[in-house]
C-alpha cells in the first residue's frame, strides 16, 4: 500500500513537473510570436514616417511617435528605431534601456525574437520579450524596429502556479499518507488475525499432542520391560523404530511449542547469575557417549569459571542444539571443539562461544538461509539424520533473545564452524581490547 501511494506521490510530481515545462515553453512560444507581430503592426503603421525620413528628407516631417509606456510595469509594451548606422531615431525609450536591448539583439538577422534579461533605471533586473523586425524601403535596409514586453506578469504567474501546485501536492501527500495508513491498517488485520490463528493453533495442537505422546511413550516402556523378553527379534525391533519415532515427534513439538511462544511473545527470558563454564561442561559430558559411538573427539575449551547474567536453561538449549547438530553431521573419526571464553569491549563483558566440527559442512550459497525454519539443504540427508530444520532457528532466536549474534563459517566436505556473542550483563571492571565483528561474516 505505502510502495504504491509512493509511486502515485512521484508521478503526480512528473506530471506537475512537465506541466510546468509545457505550460512555460507554450507562454514563452507565444510572447515571441506576440512581439514579432506587434513590430510588425507598428512597422505598417509608420511606413509613411520611413518614407519621409529616408527618402523626401523634409524636415517639416512628422516625428516617429511610436506606442509607449514604462517599461517597469509589467505587461507594457514598448518600441524604439534604430536606422542602419546604428543610430536611435526619435525614441522615447531610456537610452539605458535602447543601449541594453540594442546590445543584445544587434546580432540577430532579419525577423528574430528572444527572450532577454535587462536591468531597467531603477536597478529592477526583468525579463521582456524582444522582436527585432527589419525595415526595407525599394528593397534598402534603412533600420530596425525593436518591439518589446514585460513578461513579469507572466513569471509571476509562473511563481504563483508552481506555488499553488506544490501546496496542492503536499496537501495530497498528507492525504495520501493517511489513507495508506488507514487502509494498510485495514488490510493487515485478516493477516495479523490468520497469523495469530496460526501461532495459536500451533500452541494449542502442540500442548495437545504432549498428552497422548506420554502415553504412547509410558505404554511402549511398560511394553518393554513386562514383554521384552518374550518377543521375537522383529518385535523388538519393530518396538525401537517406534520409539525412536515417538522421540522424534517429541522433539518436533517441544520445537514448535517453543517458536509459536517465541513468536506470541509469551516466552520470557529469566535471567540470573551462574557459572556458563559450569553448564557447558555438563552439555558437553552428555554427549560424549553419542561421540564415542561415532569415533568423534569431543573436546571442551573453558576458562575456570564464566559468571554471566543470563537464561541458565535457554542457554543450555542453546549449547545443546549446536552440539547435537555437530555431532549429527560429523562423519567417523571426526573432531567436535567447544570454546567459550569472556571478552571485554567497551564497559561490558561479551560472552564467546564457539562449536567447530569437522564435518560435512555447508554451501556458502545455504549458509545464508540455514537459520531459517524448516529449512533443510539436503533434504534426503536431513530426513536420515532425524532433523526438522527447527534446531537453527530456535537458536537464533535464544541469541536474539540475549541482544547477540551468531553467525556460522563452513566450508563444503571440511567442516563448520558456529560462531555466537552476545552480552554477559555483567560490566567490566577494567578495559580492554574489543571484540573485532568486521571479521564475522553472516552476522544475524
Amino acid at each position: 500500500m505505502l510502495l504504491y501511494s509512493g509511486i502515485t506521490v512521484v508521478s503526480l510530481l512528473g506530471c506537475m513537473l512537465i506541466l510546468y515545462l509545457l505550460l512555460s515553453m507554450q507562454l514563452i512560444k507565444e510572447q515571441k510570436e506576440e512581439v514579432i507581430m506587434l513590430a510588425q503592426n507598428e512597422t505598417n503603421a509608420h511606413m509613411n514616417w520611413f518614407m519621409q525620413e529616408f527618402h523626401v528628407r523634409n524636415n517639416s516631417r512628422n516625428n516617429f511617435s511610436p506606442s509607449h509606456r514604462s517599461i517597469d510595469v509589467p505587461g507594457n509594451i514598448f518600441y524604439f528605431f534604430v536606422d542602419a548606422n546604428g543610430q536611435a531615431r526619435n525614441t522615447t525609450e531610456p537610452l539605458e534601456i535602447q543601449q541594453e536591448i540594442y546590445k543584445k539583439a544587434s546580432q540577430w538577422e532579419g525577423i528574430y525574437s528572444d527572450i532577454v534579461e535587462i536591468s531597467t533605471f531603477n536597478g529592477k533586473n526583468i525579463s521582456v520579450a524582444v522582436a527585432a523586425y527589419p525595415v526595407y524601403l525599394d528593397s534598402n535596409f534603412v533600420g530596425t524596429l525593436y518591439a518589446g514586453k514585460n513578461l513579469e506578469a507572466y513569471n509571476s504567474f509562473l511563481s504563483e502556479l508552481v506555488h499553488a501546485l506544490s501546496i496542492s501536492v503536499g496537501l495530497f501527500m498528507i492525504v495520501v499518507a493517511f489513507a495508506s495508513h488507514f487502509l494498510a491498517s485495514r488490510a493487515i488485520i485478516p493477516i495479523r488475525r490468520s497469523l495469530e490463528r496460526q501461532r495459536q493453533f500451533v500452541d494449542d495442537a502442540s500442548h495437545e499432542l504432549r498428552t497422548p505422546l506420554s502415553i504412547v511413550r509410558s505404554a511402549l516402556e511398560i511394553i518393554d520391560k513386562r514383554e521384552g523378553d518374550k518377543m521375537s527379534p522383529f518385535s523388538v525391533q519393530l518396538l525401537a523404530d517406534i520409539r525412536d519415532e515417538m522421540n522424534r515427534l517429541s522433539r518436533l513439538v517441544g520445537d514448535m511449542l517453543t517458536l509459536a511462544r517465541a513468536d506470541s511473545g509469551t516466552v520470557e527470558i529469566d535471567k540470573s547469575l551462574f557459572d556458563f563454564c559450569f553448564e557447558a561442561k555438563r552439555v558437553v559430558r552428555k554427549f560424549e557417549q553419542r561421540a564415542q559411538d561415532k569415533a568423534i573427539s569431543l573436546t571442551l575449551e573453558v576458562p575456570e569459571q564464566a559468571m554471566i547474567y543470563a537464561d541458565r536453561e535457554r542457554l543450555v538449549q542453546l549449547l545443546t542444539l549446536l552440539l547435537d547438530n555437530a555431532i549429527k553431521y560429523t562423519p567417523r573419526d571426526g573432531a567436535v571443539h567447544v570454546s567459550l571464553q569472556l571478552t571485554e569491549e567497551l564497559v561490558n563483558k561479551m560472552v564467546q562461544l564457539s562449536v567447530k566440527d569437522t564435518g560435512i559442512g555447508i554451501n556458502a550459497e545455504d549458509q545464508q538461509k540455514i537459520f531459517e525454519r524448516f529449512c533443510r539443504v539436503d533434504q534426503a540427508r536431513t530426513r536420515q539424520k532425524g532433523g526438522f530444520g527447527l534446531g537453527l532457528a530456535i537458536a537464533k532466536w535464544i541469541v536474539q533473545a540475549h541482544d547477540g549474534n551468531i553467525a556460522v563459517v563452513s566450508q563444503l566436505g571440511k567442516g563448520s564452524s558456529f560462531q555466537v556473542l552476545f552480552p554477559a550483563g555483567i560490566k567490566s571492571s577494567t578495559l580492554s581490547k574489543s571484540v573485532n565483528f568486521s571479521n564475522w561474516p553472516n552476522r544475524r
